[in-house]
């Protein structure tokens, strides 16, 4: 404490008032003024900025020695000591509200008054050096560019966070996980844990990785560091957690590792890619009982391409069918060239038969878009197989390929038939791609050697059926339509693509097979009136 203090005395009692200046004064401190009122108490502090009040409980006028305290602290950090000549349960219970720095009881004896002004005076100093370096040690974790947080273990609730933790969205009005992570719980999945109560059950340090959400609320990958805070019984009660963003770090290692997995030619996976992450979607599927389907499609007259054409054409034609595919597909499906022109996509969702149809007619009609635009030398051709793979009774990727790789091959049947009608379907005059229609759930139509087969969607140009019976690829059918108003309409088609459905375990009776019938030789008249037949069902 300094060797001489500036003091102010609060008293009423001119003589008492008088006694206490002349210890002050015998002490080596100076006497900054002697005040009779609270009012005038609370003025000269705020004035004369003394570095101790001796404060009288009991004054003069309307405020009395509490609430010019009150006064003081509430815009001062000015320590004051209580005298006051009652002793009573009610009194101290005031004084101690105030947060006085002692308190000394009339009469007193001029040994303990000088050694509560000598407490009074050394506790105000080390408070201060102990307020130096609380601030010295915040203005160091302040200037620390990565976030630093003081958790308590009870509440998860937030004592401290430096000026980085602040700026991402740190608040201590709420639990850690809520602005880290927005959930209304600690994290507790086996591959997310949350670092507390890993340093809670080790009792130790601990580092690991983590998903948190910036202030804007954007994921980011962070490395956490926890250190646990021990209270006096040997308990851990706080955790230090120290974050890293390691969000461009992931981001690089993860372009080093793309590369091991990416085809150079098209940018979609290769076949170390493909098999690495799709063994990863089984697993997944596994726990989560998922079904997913896969597709395995050869791009036909490749072979011809290169050899007529020239391989910058063979890779033109390679990149165009994996640009369509890219853009075909969801981003969570898995798409990747495994061959020279052999592609597989695994389709990660769970999906009805129905909708992976969809998909499939949908790749169809974007390679049938493709080839109408010209500016090509070739036209893309597809034979596609469809394999499912069921959790309850899981394979491998080798040999979900292998089904889906015999059913291609099946698929190929149809270009012996298309190279025959080709010329019939080049002489129909309207070439643009038209809209389709989703029929009802219970649309039937009747397909001569097949019998009843159900319409999916239909459009001017073709329909999407579902059958109890096998398809074939090397027949032209003939599909009559009859529409509610009792007219139908016979059509003749051939099928450009089919497809395999595995029966659902515990079902029976379910169409196993589907294809895309495209219709030729269509007349004006037919048109009119499939347009019309179509034109009742809803725009798919």
């Amino acid at each position: 404490m300094p060797a001489s203090s500036r003091i102010m005395i609060v008293e009423d009692e001119g003589i008492t008032a008088l006694k206490i200046k002349n210890v002050l004064i015998s002490m080596g401190h100076t006497v900054t003024s002697i005040e009779v009122s609270g009012r005038a108490a609370a003025e000269h502090a705020l004035r004369d900025r003394p570095d101790l009040i001796l404060m009288d409980v009991m004054l003069a006028g309307e405020m009395d020695g509490i609430e010019a305290s009150r006064q003081i602290h509430s815009e001062t950090n000015i320590p004051i000591v209580f005298i006051t000549a009652y002793s009573d349960i009610k009194t101290l219970d005031q004084i101690k509200e105030s947060d006085p720095f002692g308190y000394i009881n009339k009469p007193f004896n001029d040994e303990e008054f000088r050694m509560a002004v000598d407490i009074a005076l050394y506790k105000d100093e080390m408070e201060r050096q102990l307020k130096q370096q609380n601030d010295l040690l915040v203005n160091i974790i302040d200037s620390l560019t990565h976030p630093f947080y003081v958790i308590n273990v009870s509440d998860y609730a937030v004592m401290f966070a430096n000026v980085a933790a602040k700026l991402s969205g740190a608040s201590g009005a709420a639990p850690c996980y809520a602005f880290a992570h927005g959930l209304n719980e600690p994290c507790s999945e086996p591959d997310h844990p949350c670092i507390i109560t890993k340093i809670m059950e080790a009792g130790e340090s601990a580092v690991l990785e983590h998903i948190h959400n910036d202030r804007e609320g954007n994921t980011r990958i962070v490395e956490v560091y926890g250190y646990p805070i021990f209270n006096d019984r040997g308990d851990i009660a706080h955790v230090i957690e120290y974050t890293v963003d390691i969000t461009e770090r992931k981001l690089m290692n993860k372009k080093l590792a793309d590369a091991a997995i990416t085809d150079d030619l098209t940018g979609l996976f290769n076949r170390r890619g493909f098999f690495t992450l799709a063994q990863q979607q089984c697993r997944l599927a596994d726990r989560q009982n998922i079904r997913m389907a896969l597709l395995y499609m050869d791009l036909d007259g490749f072979k011809s391409i290169n050899d007529e054409l020239g391989h910058n054409i063979g890779d033109e034609a390679l990149i165009d069918t994996a640009n369509i595919l890219r853009n075909t597909f969801r981003k969570s499906d898995i798409v990747a060239r495994i061959g020279g022109d052999e592609f597989a996509v695994l389709l990660t969702e769970p999906a009805e038969t129905t909708a992976e149809e969809t998909v499939v007619a949908h790749l169809i009609n974007r390679f049938e878009a493709h080839n109408k635009q010209g500016g090509r030398q070739y036209e893309l051709l597809l034979s596609i197989g469809m394999a499912h793979y069921d959790p309850e009774r899981p394979s491998s990727i080798d040999q979900l390929l292998n089904r889906a790789d015999e059913r291609m091959y099946e698929d190929k049947r149809r270009h012996k038939l298309e190279e025959k009608v080709r010329p019939i379907l080049r002489k129909m005059e309207d070439r643009r791609v038209y809209e389709r229609f989703r029929t009802g759930d219970d649309c039937w139509v009747e397909l001569d050697i097949s019998g009843k087969v159900k319409l999916l969607d239909i459009s001017l140009t073709g329909a999407r059926i579902s059958t109890f019976h096998p398809l074939s690829t090397d027949i032209i059918y003939k599909i009559k339509i009859s529409s509610d108003d009792g007219e139908e309409i016979t059509l003749a088609g051939v099928l450009v693509w089919i497809s395999v459905q595995e029966p659902a375990q515990g079902r029976e009776g379910a169409l196993l097979y589907s294809g895309g019938l495209k219709f030729i030789e269509i007349s004006d008249s037919q048109k009119i009136a499939l347009d019309r037949f179509a034109g009742s069902f809803k725009f798919l």
